[in-house]
């Protein structure tokens, strides 16, 4: 799927369903509710599975959160399908600090 999604051109559009939950998983963050962020990401996700920025927010949701498992797996689908984004060697980077932290500390 993350293949079939990088050879697109142009990339499709956010669909109006995912969109929804993205506003209201925005609006959770801003107010600091992760929990409820990490709720609407992933139901914008389960929409729009190829969603580059949903799968970096939600790591990052989860690196807040401490839930390194998770950070690492949504890190890793944005990885599939931006490779070579600007903010692949940054996701690289967390991806080992977090698979540290998992090991050190277990996972959420």
């Amino acid at each position: 799927q993350a293949a079939l999604w990088r050879a697109r051109s142009p990339k499709p559009r956010l669909s109006d369903a995912a969109n929804r939950h993205r506003l209201l998983a925005e609006d959770a963050t801003r107010a600091k509710d992760y929990a409820r962020a990490i709720q609407e990401f992933e139901a914008a996700l389960e929409t729009d599975p190829t969603w580059p920025s949903g799968n970096y927010n939600l790591a990052l949701l989860y690196e807040a959160v401490e839930d390194w498992g998770e950070a690492v797996r949504y890190m890793r689908r944005f990885l599939l399908l931006e490779p070579d984004s600007r903010d692949a060697a940054a996701a690289r980077e967390k991806i080992i600090l977090w698979e540290d932290r998992a090991r050190r500390g277990g996972t959420q």
